[in-house]
This record gives C-alpha cells, structure tokens and sequence, in this order.
C-alpha cells in the first residue's frame, strides 16, 4: 500500500539548526509568489524617491475591477501578484498637471481607509489574506491616506481611482482567496482540503492537507513560505512525489531550520503547484491559520529528536507521551455507541464489562503495540475514498494505524482511527472529528516513529 507523504518524513532539514534557509527572491521566483518581496521594495524606495517622483496608481489585488480614470495605460500586473506603488529603476514620465485633491477628497480617502484599515485583521483571521499581506496593506493605507491629506497638484483623478479600489479590496480579497482554493475546471488536482485550515500549537493540534493527483502529472511542488527579512525566507517544502492518487501531508506550524523555536501565530499561504508532461500547470493556495498565543513550543512533534514513549487508552482517554515526558490527550472511544446504527440492543457498549461482547465492545483490557511507521491511507481507488485492506474512508476516517496483536481470544480487527460518524466503534480506539487537530499531530508522531509503540489499555 502506498503510505501517505507525512511531511516530516521527507522534509530537508539543514544540516545545523540555525543554518539560514534558501534566499527569499530565489524561493520566490521559483514558486511565481514575488508579491512580499515587491512591497518591500516598493516602500524602501518609495522613501527615497516620494518627494521628487509623482505618484503612480496602486494595485491593492490582483483583478481588482476599477474605473479607469486615467487616460494612459495602467502598468501590467503578473498573475497572482499584489502590489504596492511600483518603482522604477528610471525616473517616472512627469506627470501632467491637474487638479489636486479637494477637501471632500481627503476625508472620502480617511473614511474608507480607516473603515478598511479596522477590517483587515479580520481578512487575516478569517484567512482571505496572509499576516505579512495583512502587515503590508496596514502600511500601504496609511501611506495612501498620508498622500490623499497632502493634496498634491495632479493627483485627483489617480487619488479618487485607487480610492475605488481600496473600497473593494475587502471583497476582492475574500473572492480571490476563494478562487485560490478551488479546484473546479482544474483536471490535475481535486479534492484539494486543508483540515482544520485553523489548528491550535499549544493543544498539540496539526493541519492535514490532502488532494488527489490525475494520472498526466509529471512534477508537483507543495511549499510554505514565512519571509523573516528581504533576504532570508523560512519554509516548508513537502517533497510530494507526483504519483496519481490521493496524496497526505501533516504541517505542524513548524519551518525547515526553526524546529526548535515555537510556531508564530499567523496566517500562512500554502501554494501546491502541479504540471504534465506537456507544460500545463495548474495552481491551488490555501491560507493555514496557526495559533499559538503563550509561544509554546510543538511537543511532542516530529522532528524533535524525541521517541514516542508509550500510548494509553483508559476508556475515556487516548494519550501520547514523549520521550521528554511531553504528551497529547484527547478524547477517545472504543465500544458502539446508543446511536450507532448496528447496535440493535441499543445498549452503551463503550462500558469496560463488554469488552468480550464480539463486534460490539470496546478493545480488551491489556497490553499491545503499534509498529513505527505502519499506517495506512484510504488510497485504493486512488481517490481517498477506499483502503486497499477493506474499509472505506467514510467509516474508518483518513488515516488508520493497526494495534497488535491484533486478535484477542475472540475479538479481532483493532484499529486507531477517526470515529467519523461519532457512533463509537466496534472495538477499535476512535478519536471524535472535534479533535481532529490532535489526531493530525499523533498520527504524523506514530508515522514518523522509527520503533514500535508500547499501547497501554487498562479500565478504572
């Protein structure tokens, strides 16, 4: 069976822990995603040049529709660019003169640029925006709202053009982020999810991102960008192999060279581009909200250099404990449930004293294991929908890891997975689509371990 792409498992980790990752433009340029770096360019010479060159148009986003106000052409703008004013390297064409900004102007310009300025960290938080765009819009009104109370000769009609546009950027940024993550008319990549697109570090949470891959792909590069400075961009590059299939990977806010310093809360974009042999390609983004407000530290996590300890499950509670003593608890359940629909007797067979009730208790009370790195994928059918040893991922959820042995007496057939349908299990130890953060971090952990498991099932 073909294992799904654990992040962790592939990662290219520096050779030293603060070993400076690859520069930012050189990333930039090879994933199409100059934006951050095209601001910051645009504002440190902007504040060379803003007393002696005019004022030339902003872009705010992207396909942002605005009235043209301006007899000359606008400059023109790279696909999935956001732009600042824009430099030149040669000294501007002298503006025409004109009438400057009336009063009315600049308070129409404070307005909506203090209205939009309010509703930019709720684009970040509700994930429509990254925290470094959000960063760079906050500065990009202020300078516009600056420039609008300076009411420069000749700067009217370019004032009230981006004017417009900064009313729309709200919409336009929520529309376009919407686009970035839809995959309909794409015929390389579907079923593109990021699950759950908001995940706690301090509650041991991780975000599953999953897609599937068409049989014509030949190359695929799945990234995440932080730019610390204009020079140095941390990053986690994935290393999906483009195989056709469902494909898994698990992000736990950490970069490549920084997996000693706790996850920054933010909002991060996720870029998965995929091309065929022919040269199409065709892109999807997502925006990962990472929470971690007292700075924890991701333990227990892959790529620590810590061991998964032990596993216990007490009927209630399914833990995972570190080597370091660290661990993950989360809710669990063995045992059908009264509303599962197989439990006929409508009896809570999640009780220890069915333990031995065939196809209806929870697991036996005693102690087992998990092999390191033995999990499975529903990939069958090359779609996620199937596992290649029985069972569909609409009962057994996305990821299932076998406990052994797996046969006591006369009970068989014990798993660690999600409980989808919140019904319970027949026996299996099932963790409640509420939780699945946590399931996310563990099951990358158990992925990643490079010896068995010691699992602990003991009832009060």
């Amino acid at each position: 069976m073909r294992h799904v792409e654990i992040e962790s498992l592939r990662r290219r980790e520096p050779a030293k822990e603060e070993a400076p990752a690859p520069p930012a433009l050189d990333l930039a340029s090879a994933l199409g995603n100059q934006q951050m770096q095209r601001i910051a360019r645009a504002f440190a010479e902007e504040e060379e040049t803003a007393e002696s060159e005019g004022y030339e148009p902003i872009e705010w986003l992207e396909g942002m529709e605005v009235e043209e106000e301006s007899e000359e052409a606008e400059p023109a703008v790279e696909d999935g660019a956001v732009l600042a004013r824009q430099p030149t390297k040669t000294p501007p064409k002298k503006q025409k003169k004109g009438p400057a900004p009336t009063a009315q102007d600049v308070a129409d310009v404070v307005r909506v640029g203090t209205r939009v300025r309010k509703e930019v960290p709720v684009l970040e938080r509700e994930r429509s925006i990254t925290t470094l765009e959000a960063e760079e819009y906050l500065k990009m009104i202020d300078w516009f709202i600056n420039r609008a109370k300076e009411r420069r000769p000749g700067e009217q009609k370019v004032i009230r053009r981006d004017l417009n546009g900064l009313r729309k950027l709200p919409e336009q940024a929520r529309k376009l982020a919407a686009e970035g993550r839809s995959t309909k008319g794409k015929t390389l990549i579907s079923d593109f999810k990021v699950t759950p697109p908001v995940f706690k570090v301090d509650e041991g949470e991780a975000a599953r991102i999953s897609f599937v891959l068409g049989d014509d792909v030949k190359s695929l590069d799945a990234t995440i960008m932080h730019p610390k400075d204009e020079i140095t961009t941390y990053f986690r590059d994935f290393g999906i192999k483009p195989t056709p299939g469902f494909h898994q990977a698990i992000w736990d806010g950490t970069f490549q060279g920084t997996g000693n310093r706790p996850p920054q809360t933010g909002t991060y974009r996720l870029d998965v581009s995929v091309s065929d042999g022919a040269g199409k390609t065709e892109r999807v983004s997502e925006r990962i909200r990472v929470e971690n407000p007292n700075d924890e530290t991701v333990l227990p996590r892959a790529g620590s250099g810590r061991e998964i300890s032990t596993l216990h499950f007490d009927g209630k509670q399914f833990t995972l404990t570190d080597s370091g003593g660290d661990s993950i608890e989360v809710p669990s359940t063995s045992g059908m449930k009264l509303n599962n629909p197989r439990n006929l007797e409508k009896e809570d067979f999640t009780d220890p004293k069915h333990q031995w009730v065939q196809n209806r208790g929870p697991i036996p009370a005693g102690h087992y294991h998990v092999k390191g790195g033995a999990y499975q994928v529903p990939d069958a059918d090359k779609k996620g929908a199937t596992y290649a040893s029985g069972g569909t991922a609409a009962k057994w959820g996305p990821m299932r890891v076998q406990i052994e042995p797996n046969v006591v007496k006369n009970r068989s057939e014990f798993f660690i997975h999600m409980d989808v349908t919140n019904d319970g299990t027949a026996g299996c130890i099932g963790i409640p689509t509420g939780h699945e953060g946590k399931f996310n971090q563990m099951m990358s952990l158990i992925a990643t371990s490079k010896k068995d498991v010691k699992l602990f099932v003991a009832y009060p």
